[in-house]
């Protein structure tokens, strides 16, 4: 999942210069490590939220606003696509339970509403440690999970 530095530095290079094919080379890199970001975003949640669709809006999003990508390496870029990657988690959420919740009636969107507030905050108490501890494992797990055939990957 990781280039090497060269190879990453390169594609990053690319990716400034304007390659879309450097851009679609590093999106495939990273896609394993936003499906595990987004499936632990989702997880416990009552709406029909797939990880895999936040993993291909957060791509088309990457697409569309790479002209504003200001970083020159690797790490820079991985930090930018995690916040546009959050914020298509963030607004999925609330737009599919909140759809749904209004369905049901008024006074229950208001509980779901307050329920996604709640799960996006618990995800946001942890410290800055654990948080980089839990997004090495999860790194781990992506980069493990990319190596399974594609039936065991959706059996885990």
């Amino acid at each position: 999942m990781n280039p090497s530095k060269n190879h990453g530095k390169g594609l990053i290079q690319r990716v400034c210069n304007g390659d879309r094919t450097a851009l679609g080379e590093l999106l495939e890199q990273y896609r394993p490590y936003l499906r595990v970001l987004a499936q632990r975003e989702v997880d416990g949640l009552d709406a029909r939220i797939d990880a895999s669709d936040l993993v291909q809006q957060t791509c088309l999003s990457t697409v569309r606003n790479v002209a504003d990508f200001k970083g020159t390496d690797e790490a820079h870029f991985i930090a930018w696509l995690r916040v546009i990657h959050q914020r298509n988690i963030r607004d999925t959420i609330r737009n599919n339970v909140y759809s749904q919740k209004r369905a049901m009636g008024r006074e229950e969107a208001m509980v779901g509403e307050h329920a996604i507030e709640q799960h996006i905050v618990s995800n946001r108490q942890t410290s800055p440690s654990q948080r980089a501890m839990r997004d090495e494992n999860a790194v781990r797990l992506a980069q493990f999970l990319g190596k399974l055939p594609e039936d065991q990957r959706e059996a885990v």
